[in-house]
């Protein structure tokens, strides 16, 4: 796969839409904008430290209306949730203090750093993997 056309791709790679209970879940940025809970900013403050990221989670989305709901990371839908790779390209596994994080190197050597998880696939670190290719499992904080 080449790299994604769209971020909704992107994050569709590292969290596919799923079906849980009859409700669709795709992915979607989760938010931390004091003034509203629904919006982020990138690098806005957390905890009294700049937020570097986006962070994804699943919500429920009616495809019928095109609303697109909210979950939290304490929903059930966003537990023990796998993430795959958001583009084809070289894996690597660093340590950063006490946490890994993985990054992804594409081929035209962009990277993508993924973050809050558990469990990474230390056997594929120095592999060039696929998009979508599980990586890890989400922690409780999002992806």
């Amino acid at each position: 796969m080449a790299t994604p056309l769209t971020f909704q791709q992107l994050l569709n790679n590292m969290l596919p839409p799923k079906t849980v209970n009859g409700i669709l879940y795709v992915p979607r940025i989760t938010y931390t904008q004091a003034s509203d809970p629904h919006v982020q900013d990138f690098d806005a403050s957390r905890d009294g430290r700049m937020h570097g990221g986006a962070d994804a989670l699943y919500a429920p989305y009616d495809p019928a209306t095109g609303k697109l709901g909210y979950a939290t990371s304490k929903d059930p839908v966003n537990q023990n949730v796998l993430i795959g790779a958001p583009v084809d390209g070289t894996l690597s596994i660093i340590t950063e203090g006490k946490f890994k994080i993985a990054v992804i190197t594409d081929s035209n050597k962009i990277q993508y750093v993924v973050r809050h998880m558990s469990n990474l696939a230390d056997g594929l670190d120095g592999q060039f993997i696929q998009a979508g290719t599980v990586i890890g499992t989400m922690s409780n904080v999002g992806t």
